[in-house]
């Protein structure tokens, strides 16, 4: 069963394991936070976003503010204060969502992992028992076992049961409706063809009608057709036998054209010849100047380069090996092993974190990473 796209049944070493690869951001970063950072990704079932927003709570303060509704919602919530998300949507099932933010004063000084959920809205029916959805359908805290502010499986379990049932039966109801709308739309359909026969029987009614006087008019324009044949062809004959004194008259004068144009060419190609002759001996001449020229700046290069590092250019050499400098720091319930790759014009940070009940997790400048990429970037195991 799913809640919000969010799974029920998980072990907690499955469940830290899964919440860690969500997250790309490092200790480091996380001891910066003034909040915890929250994603919803909120959708509507079958539906658009439009005239959707989620109420903020502050439970401890009770306060709140009303936000438009978007495909994700990125918020910071402060330490130690109790919050309820609900989202909305006029005629759609509202969710909640409860995020308890006190923890330890000291883990809250390391920082959390974000937290992230989906969130999807279902269309409201007559006669679905909806009270389930008056409580929230998830809850966040801080979990000892995990030592983060996680999903409260427990919470779920009790509630799982009635949470399937509702959507369950919403989803029926949403089968149902597009049903009724596919007999509607069929029975539209029906009328519409039969609309359509009748209108054409009374076409092909008013076309049988006229139809008479059409083949008339067409037995007097078929006859008026011949006439205007006969008269046409007459006036072809007089075009063609103009048309073809035309040909012959331009034929001369094109033949006349063309060997005028023929002489003009022969004078234009022995000019382009000696232009040519010109341009090739001014190229050769450039040519030698270029290569004496080459030649000389390939000599002063070669005194440049200083066993096979040139200093003229570093792209185009080889650069050094790597410089590797690796810290191990004890942080409690875990090992980060921090490495400083120094390559040329810039270092590279990986890390190495190995969880005291056995995760081990890699990353490159807050990436995750697998475990080969590190040891061939760093070199160490």
């Amino acid at each position: 069963m799913k809640i919000m796209n969010i799974p029920c049944r998980w072990t907690a070493t499955y469940l830290l394991s899964l919440g860690l690869s969500l997250f790309s951001i490092s200790n480091l970063q996380a001891q910066r936070q003034a909040a915890l950072p929250v994603t919803a990704n909120f959708k509507i079932d079958d539906g658009s976003l439009d005239g959707s927003y989620l109420v903020l709570e502050n439970l401890t303060t009770e306060t709140s503010q009303t936000i438009k509704g978007t495909a994700k919602f990125n918020l910071n919530l402060p330490y130690n204060f109790e919050f309820l998300l609900s989202f909305h949507k006029p005629g759609y099932i509202t969710k909640k969502i409860q995020i308890d933010t006190r923890a330890p004063e000291n883990r809250i000084q390391q920082g959390f992992y974000p937290v992230n959920f989906d969130v999807i809205l279902f269309k409201q029916y007559e006669g679905v028992n909806i009270v389930v959805f008056n409580q929230p359908v998830a809850r966040y805290k801080f979990s000892r076992l995990l030592d983060e502010i996680f999903y409260d499986t427990d919470y779920t379990k009790q509630i799982q049961s009635a949470l399937k049932a509702a959507e369950e039966e919403l989803k029926q109801k949403r089968e149902e409706e597009k049903k009724n709308a596919e007999v509607l739309k069929k029975e539209s359909a029906k009328q519409k063809a039969d609309s359509l026969a009748r209108a054409r029987e009374f076409e092909k009614q008013r076309a049988d009608s006229i139809d008479a006087a059409r083949k008339a008019n067409l037995a007097k324009a078929e006859e008026e057709r011949k006439a205007k044949l006969i008269a046409d062809e007459e006036q072809k004959n007089k075009a063609r036998a103009a048309a073809e004194e035309e040909a012959k008259r331009k034929a001369r004068e094109k033949a006349e054209s063309e060997e005028r144009n023929k002489l003009k060419m022969q004078e234009e190609a022995e000019e382009r010849k000696r232009i040519a002759a010109r341009q090739r001996e001014e190229e050769e001449e450039k040519r030698k100047a270029l290569l004496i020229e080459q030649n000389e700046k390939r000599e002063q290069q070669k005194a440049l380069v200083v066993q096979g590092y040139d200093q003229r250019n570093l792209e185009r050499t080889h650069p050094p090996l790597p410089n590797v400098k690796a810290e191990e720091i004890n942080e409690g319930n875990r090992t980060v092993t921090k490495v400083i790759v120094e390559l040329p014009g810039r270092d590279v940070v990986y890390l190495k974190i190995v969880y005291k009940w056995g995760g081990v997790f890699y990353f490159r400048e807050n990436l995750s990473i697998s475990e080969t990429m590190f040891r061939q970037a760093t070199g160490l195991k």
